[in-house]
């Protein structure tokens, strides 16, 4: 019984032994190599970038999670990020980028972390230490150095006068414009009567109300008015034209063919209305409204 205790905790030595000789023999089977940055000239912001090869031997891998991600990692540096190829079986590639966050008041030596690396085989999972990089950062500008202050250049002058004159050009023709509209509209009319025969016609009928003039008389004012316009005697029958050439006055076709009958009655019939107030209000009436409708032609 004893001895086969004795042969039981020598084999399971001896075991023991075998498997860490596989490792040893594992990680001294382990190669990487760094292709290192140079090791001086960094400011802060400036970017580090560090290249590892690895060459491991068959079973051996990196560990799902091996690689860490982005950290802010000392006062010195920042990971940013770690990029990984496996150009070949075994063969596995990392760029690491570091980014310099801090440094000190004056140049200083300071470490670029190292890294380690889960590997994973059928042993189990073991260790790899990949050494850091001793590298030199400075400030931008020395602790003591005052910013120098430049002089604020004198803006540059724009000459807005092109610009003005354009402006003032078209706000003067709108203003030509918007004048020769108004003098149309309520100027001329008033300046320019004798242009105008039904304005002159109502001057007249307004004078003959308070004199003695005939009925007959304001009837022949009305007549002229209404030849000068049409540019010809201007008889009943030719109202239907007069009115198509000048529609302006078809608003009035009504009381124009009652004026032509009342006053064919009076001036070639001998016939007076009955109430020749009432006869002379109409004529008003109408030469008001050809005057009207003249001015708004």
């Amino acid at each position: 019984m004893a001895a086969g205790q004795r042969m039981t905790r020598r084999l399971a030595l001896l075991a023991l032994l075998a498997a860490s000789a596989q490792t040893a023999q594992a990680a001294d089977a382990i190669e990487w190599r760094a292709s290192e940055p140079r090791s001086y000239g960094y400011q802060l912001g400036d970017l580090i970038v560090r290249d590892i090869e690895l060459q491991l031997p068959p079973g051996l891998a990196l560990a799902a999670d091996a690689l860490p991600g982005p950290a802010h990692v000392n006062r010195y540096f920042d990971l940013l990020r770690i990029e990984r190829s496996t150009p070949a079986p075994g063969h596995e590639r990392l760029r690491l980028t570091w980014q310099v966050t801090g440094v000190r008041d004056a140049l200083a030596f300071v470490d670029l972390p190292g890294l380690d690396l889960r590997l994973a085989g059928p042993g189990g999972e073991q260790t790899l230490a990949i050494d850091g990089r001793r590298v030199a950062v400075a400030p931008v500008a020395p602790a003591d150095a005052e910013p120098e202050l430049i002089d604020d250049r004198p803006p540059r002058r724009i000459d807005a006068g092109p610009a003005r004159r354009q402006t003032l050009t078209a706000l003067a023709a709108l203003a030509t414009l918007a004048l020769g509209w108004l003098a149309r509209r309520h100027l001329l009319p008033r300046l320019l009567p004798a242009r105008r025969p039904f304005a002159l016609a109502w001057r007249a009928l307004r004078r003959q109300r308070g004199t003695d003039a005939s009925l007959a008389a304001a009837c022949a004012t009305l007549h002229g008015a209404l030849n000068a316009s049409a540019g010809r005697v201007l008889l009943a029958e030719d109202l239907p034209d007069f009115l198509r050439q000048r529609p302006a006055f078809a608003p009035a076709q009504a009381e124009l063919l009652r004026f032509f009958a009342d006053s064919r009655r009076l001036l070639f019939g001998g016939q007076p209305p009955a109430d020749a107030a009432a006869a002379r209000a109409a004529l008003l009436r109408l030469g008001r409204q050809l005057r009207d409708l003249e001015r708004a032609a």
